[in-house]
C-alpha cells in the first residue's frame, strides 16, 4: 500500500482536510492509510467496462427496492420515502424531498425521553383541524361551531386562549366566543352559506404552533 501514491488533486484534498479538523500525526497517518485503502480499491485496470458495471451496480439493486412508503414507529403521520421513489429524488437531484427528514441531537438538559417528546410537540405543526373533535355548521345562527378534542389539546400542548387569539389575529373579519369546551365562530357581516363553508376550511386550516411544514 505504501507504493501506492495519491492523485495530486486528491492528495491536496486530503492536506486540507488535515488542516481543516486539526489532525494530529498519529490520526493523519491512520486516516492516510484508510484514504489509500479506499482508493486502491477504486482502481481499475485500463479499458475496463466501468461504465457498464457501475450501471449495473445501481440498477440490480434498484430492482430490488419496494415502492412503498414508511411509517416512523409510533408516529403515523410521518412518513419517509425510501426504496425507488428516493433512488429517483436523488438521481433527480430534487432541491426539495418530497418527505424531508432531520435529525436533532439535543443538549444533556433535554436528553430525556419526557424532554425530548416536549420540544417534539413544541416544533411539530399545529393546525386547528388537528385540535378540533366535528367541526359544524350551525345554519340558524350561520356559525361555525369548533369543539376541541381536549385529549388532543393535551397531548399538542396547546391553550385554547392561544388559540384564540391566533385566530382573533388571523381573521379580523369574525367573532370569537367560548361555548363549552369548543369555540363558535360567526362573521361579522352576513354570509352565504357557501362562503361559510370556505371560511370553516380556511379556519381548519389556520395555523396554531410549531414549525410550518
Amino acid at each position: 500500500m505504501t507504493n501506492i501514491e495519491l492523485p495530486p488533486k486528491l492528495a491536496e484534498s486530503f492536506k486540507a482536510a488535515c488542516r481543516e479538523f486539526k489532525l494530529t500525526e498519529s490520526q493523519k497517518k491512520r486516516a492516510l492509510e484508510r484514504v489509500l485503502e479506499l482508493y486502491k480499491k477504486s482502481c481499475f485496470e485500463p479499458g475496463e467496462a466501468v461504465g457498464v458495471i457501475a450501471a449495473q451496480s445501481i440498477s440490480e439493486p434498484g430492482t430490488q427496492l419496494t415502492m412503498r412508503t414508511y411509517h416512523v414507529a409510533g408516529a403515523a403521520q410521518i412518513e419517509l420515502k425510501l426504496g425507488l421513489p428516493r433512488l429517483i429524488e436523488i438521481f433527480d437531484a430534487r432541491r426539495i424531498p418530497s418527505t424531508p427528514m432531520m435529525t436533532i441531537y439535543l443538549q444533556s438538559r433535554w436528553n430525556t425521553k419526557d424532554k425530548a417528546i416536549e420540544l417534539a410537540e413544541d416544533i411539530r405543526e399545529v393546525k386547528l383541524r388537528d385540535i378540533v373533535a366535528t367541526p359544524a355548521i350551525d345554519l340558524l345562527n350561520m356559525t361555525i361551531e369548533m369543539p376541541f378534542d381536549e385529549t388532543m389539546i393535551k397531548s399538542k400542548r396547546v391553550k385554547v386562549n392561544d388559540v384564540i387569539a391566533i385566530l382573533k389575529e388571523s381573521f379580523k373579519g369574525v367573532s370569537i366566543r367560548t361555548k363549552g369546551t369548543g369555540i363558535v365562530i360567526a362573521p361579522k357581516e352576513t354570509v352565504t352559506v357557501k362562503e361559510l363553508q370556505k371560511l370553516k376550511a380556511k379556519l381548519l386550516d389556520a395555523h396554531i404552533k410549531g414549525v410550518t411544514g
